[in-house]
């Protein structure tokens, strides 16, 4: 969890991408109980969440942690029709995007060279783009837009570098199937998707050609 290293030493953690994962500040004493009470308010950080692994539920849950920790600048990507751990090539340069843009507002244009870089810190009340929430099958209820000039409800927002790092949907219709539905609907496989996990559904057995 890149949480866990920005709770460790935040003034050495340029950025956190959780991809498919947790957001900041989920408890877990069993393997993490080192960062409890530790802050990561300073650390930039985004986390990814496809349409079949619950991002319609994950968003939500990191809007709450956004309004519990207002000076943190966190970022959620929500990805239509994509599953648990989907690299996408269009993901994968926006997050790619997202590193470049970190390294562009956190290093310091100058540096003794005889110490720790110390990172430029952030202020996602006066800097970056407000870009409203994935929602499934839905386009933003506001357009992406500097923070003093975001005309929609900022606690329904994640914070973004700049406009080039907003959600960048793909425009899926509604009820286009994702992955997962595709495959079981040219395998000719019956049955629906299932909530009990995040793929969505169990692939049948197929059997044996000949």
């Amino acid at each position: 969890m890149p949480w866990y290293f920005a709770a460790w030493k935040p003034e050495r953690t340029l950025a956190c991408i959780s991809f498919s994962g947790q957001w900041p500040y989920v408890p877990d004493e069993k393997n993490a109980p080192h960062v409890a009470g530790r802050s990561v308010d300073s650390v930039p950080g985004i986390v990814t969440s496809g349409e079949y692994e619950w991002a319609d539920e994950s968003m939500p849950r990191g809007l709450k942690m956004k309004s519990e920790h207002p000076q943190i600048p966190i970022s959620g990507l929500g990805c239509p029709a994509d599953g648990h751990f989907a690299a996408m090539d269009e993901k994968v340069d926006l997050l790619s995007l997202y590193l470049k843009k970190a390294a562009e507002y956190r290093l310091p244009k100058k540096s003794s060279g005889d110490g720790p870089v110390i990172l430029n810190p952030i202020d996602p009340s006066k800097s970056g783009w407000l870009v409203d929430r994935y929602r499934s099958n839905q386009n933003p209820l506001a357009p992406a837009a500097p923070v003093a000039q975001y005309k929609g409800d900022p606690a329904q927002a994640f914070w973004y570098f700049r406009r080039g790092n907003r959600q960048g949907r793909r425009e899926v219709p509604a009820g286009t199937p994702g992955p997962v539905g595709v495959a079981r609907l040219c395998a000719g496989w019956s049955g629906g998707p299932t909530k009990a996990w995040h793929a969505s559904a169990g692939l049948d057995e197929i059997p044996a050609a000949g």
